[in-house]
C-alpha cells in the first residue's frame, strides 16, 4: 500500500495510570490545537489563535458528584491524527470517549458513550466541571504558553458561557449534550458544572457530547455550536475521512492542498515503509491554514501545549526536504520572511 490511511499511524495502547508522568496526546484541524487530559473526558489547551486559553482544563468527569479522577482507575488512551479514543471503568459503568477536532471548527468535541455493565436498571449521575481562561491578546505571543486570564462564567440551561475580565473580545462556549445535539436538563447547583441524571437499563448505554468551541463573539460561537450539535451523528467518520483525504493529498501534484508532493514508496519492507509515512505526518501534523495568519500558512514546531504559534528556524531546517518537496512556495516564503527581519 503506497497512500497511508490514519488507521495506519494508530499508536500502541497507552495507560494513563494516576500519578504517572505521562503527556497525554493532542490533535489539531490546522487551526485548533487541543490536548486530552488525564481523565477519560477532560481536555486541556484548547487554543485558536487570536484566541487563547492558556494551559487552562476542562470537562473533567464527575460519577455521582465525585470527581473520577478521584478512584484512581486507570484510562486507556489511543491516538490516531484524526482522534483520541479513552475508556475506564468506574464503579461499574464502562466509559469511552472518542474526541475529534472537525474541519474548520474552532473547538473539540468529545464523544461520550457510558454502559452499564450490570444487570439492573441504575441512575447514571454525570456531570463535567467547567474552567475558562480565553483572551483575546492584543500583544504577540512571546511566551512558551498562550495568554489566558481569568473570565467570567455564565450558566445557561447545560450550556457555559465564559468572556474574559479584561474586556478582550473572545468568548467560550462549553455544554454537554445528548447523542441527538440536544442540550442535557442540568441539574447543577454551581456554574462550575453541567450535571445530569438519567436511568440506564442493565447492558444499555448512555450517548452524548461534551463540546467546546471559541469564538469572538456570542453570536458566532452560537453557529459553530449548532454547526457541530446539528451533525454529532457520523463526525468521527466525517473526520477520518478528511484525514484519509489529507494523507492522499500529500503524495499527489493534483491535489491543490500543498504546493509539490512527496513521492510515493513502494516496498516490501514495512518498518521502512512506516518510518516514511512517519516522517511525513511529522511535518504536515504542524500546517497551520489559520485565517488569523498574516503570514498565510505556517509550519508551526510545537503542539499542542506550548509554542503554538512560533516557527523555529533551526527546526524548520530539520525537517527542510520534506518542506522543500511537498510546499515549496510557503518554505521560499517563509525562508524570505526570516532573512527579511535579519
Amino acid at each position: 500500500m503506497a497512500i497511508p490511511r490514519s488507521s495506519d499511524f494508530t499508536s500502541a495502547t497507552m495507560l494513563d495510570q494516576f500519578d504517572d508522568m505521562m503527556s497525554p496526546p493532542g490533535l489539531t484541524n490546522h487551526w485548533a490545537t487541543v490536548q486530552v487530559d488525564h481523565d477519560v473526558l477532560a481536555v486541556r489547551s484548547l487554543n485558536v489563535p487570536p484566541l487563547s486559553q492558556g494551559d487552562s482544563v476542562s470537562g473533567r468527569l464527575y460519577l455521582d458528584g465525585r470527581l473520577a479522577e478521584s478512584y484512581g482507575q486507570p484510562v486507556e488512551v489511543i491516538w490516531r491524527p484524526d482522534r483520541v479514543e479513552r475508556s475506564t471503568t468506574i464503579d461499574g459503568w464502562d466509559i469511552r470517549t472518542t474526541t475529534i477536532t472537525p474541519s474548520d471548527l474552532p473547538g473539540v468535541v468529545v464523544h461520550i458513550e457510558v454502559d452499564n455493565t450490570t444487570s439492573e436498571e441504575r441512575e447514571l449521575d454525570f456531570g463535567s466541571w467547567v474552567h475558562s481562561t480565553v483572551v483575546r491578546s492584543a500583544t504577540p505571543w512571546l511566551e512558551c504558553l498562550p495568554p489566558s486570564g481569568p473570565n467570567t462564567l455564565e450558566a445557561e440551561g447545560a450550556l457555559r458561557w465564559a468572556t474574559p475580565k479584561d474586556g478582550s473580545q473572545a468568548v467560550s462556549l462549553q455544554a454537554l449534550v445528548h447523542a441527538s445535539g440536544e442540550p442535557v436538563e442540568d441539574i447543577s447547583d454551581t456554574d462550575r458544572i453541567v450535571r445530569m441524571r438519567t436511568r440506564v437499563a442493565g447492558g444499555a448505554s448512555w450517548k452524548g457530547a461534551w463540546i467546546h468551541v471559541l469564538a469572538t463573539d456570542k453570536a458566532t460561537a452560537t453557529e459553530h455550536f449548532d454547526a457541530v450539535r446539528s451533525a454529532l451523528e457520523g463526525s468521527i467518520e466525517a473526520c477520518e475521512k478528511a484525514w484519509d483525504a489529507e494523507l492522499a493529498q500529500i503524495f499527489s501534484t493534483e491535489s491543490g492542498l500543498y504546493s509539490g508532493a512527496l513521492p510515493e514508496i513502494h516496498t516490501s519492507n514495512k518498518a521502512l515503509e512506516k518510518l516514511y509515512w512517519w516522517g511525513a505526518m511529522g511535518t504536515v501534523w504542524f500546517r497551520r491554514d489559520n485565517p488569523a495568519s498574516v503570514l498565510g500558512r505556517t509550519y508551526d514546531t510545537l503542539m499542542p501545549r506550548h509554542w503554538q504559534t512560533t516557527t523555529f528556524i533551526w527546526d524548520y531546517a530539520l525537517s527542510s526536504l520534506v518542506h522543500a518537496q511537498l510546499d515549496p512556495e510557503v518554505m521560499r516564503r517563509q525562508v524570505s520572511h526570516w532573512i527579511s527581519l535579519d
